[in-house]
């Protein structure tokens, strides 16, 4: 007797193996992605902390050194100034609107995926957020989606 065609049992080998395959591939994708997200969110935190330290040194030449007060406007058009009016790197990924915000109350923040949090203090050391000029440090929180919170501090610390 002659056999025409693949049997049920050799054409469902064949599916869970193709199956198995594309779950190998997604996953990879999503590694990938996830790697992206992180590096831009990264670079953006990156330029933000690189303009708010142009920010205090032309604050420095003019008059009292100081980081932007914590009103999210203030950071916003500070960073704004310093860039030629750039918001992208205030945008992180999979968000909507800018997401550079301000905290002024818990220490530390939990940021989102979608949110850059500033907090400026009016020590060298401590946690006594400023809510006056001169603000003399600063951190920047970010949330990385493979090493958690990430932290970048300012450079000048009076």
């Amino acid at each position: 007797m002659q056999r025409r065609g693949f049997t049920l049992i050799e054409l469902m080998v064949v599916i869970v193996i193709m199956a198995f395959l594309a779950s190998l591939s997604i996953g990879a994708d999503l590694i990938l992605l996830r790697q992206g997200r992180d590096a831009e969110r990264q670079s953006d935190a990156t330029a933000i902390a690189r303009y708010l330290e142009d920010y205090y040194r032309v604050n420095a030449s003019v008059s009292a050194p100081s980081y932007p007060i914590t009103t999210a406007a203030a950071v916003q058009t500070a960073i704004k100034s310093m860039s030629g009016d750039t918001i992208d790197i205030m945008t992180a990924p999979d968000a909507t609107t800018l997401s550079l915000t301000v905290n002024t109350a818990a220490f530390p923040p939990t940021p989102t995926k979608t949110q850059y949090i500033y907090q400026a203090f009016s020590q060298p050391t401590g946690t006594t957020i400023c809510s006056a000029s001169p603000c003399v440090r600063f951190k920047l929180y970010y949330l990385s989606e493979s090493k958690g919170v990430q932290v970048i501090e300012s450079i000048h610390q009076q």
